[in-house]
């Protein structure tokens, strides 16, 4: 005979259990991918805001002051982020 209908079961078993794994798999990236999009909404708010306030405190000479006296490092990140046009930059 040149089909073993043994050895046809058993790839087809594999087959099956690779099948259900992906399934699992494709259902667990769906959640994980709805939990994101759901908090986007939040979180662009969110750096939004930072990024307005950051602006404003940087609008205050003596924060600017003490931040490059202390805080040099800060004050550049601060400065990158309030100037920065969108929030992917």
């Amino acid at each position: 005979m040149l089909v073993n209908p043994k050895g046809t079961s058993a790839s087809h078993a594999a087959t099956q259990e690779q099948i259900t794994k992906l399934e699992r798999e494709t259902a667990n990236l769906h959640e994980r991918y709805r939990i994101v999009e759901q908090s986007y909404g939040d979180d662009v708010l969110s750096l939004s805001l930072v990024r307005g306030y950051t602006k404003k405190l940087l609008e205050n000479e003596a924060v600017v002051g003490f931040l490059q006296k202390r805080y040099p490092e800060f004050l550049q990140e601060f400065s990158s982020l309030g100037n920065a046009v969108a929030l992917d930059q």
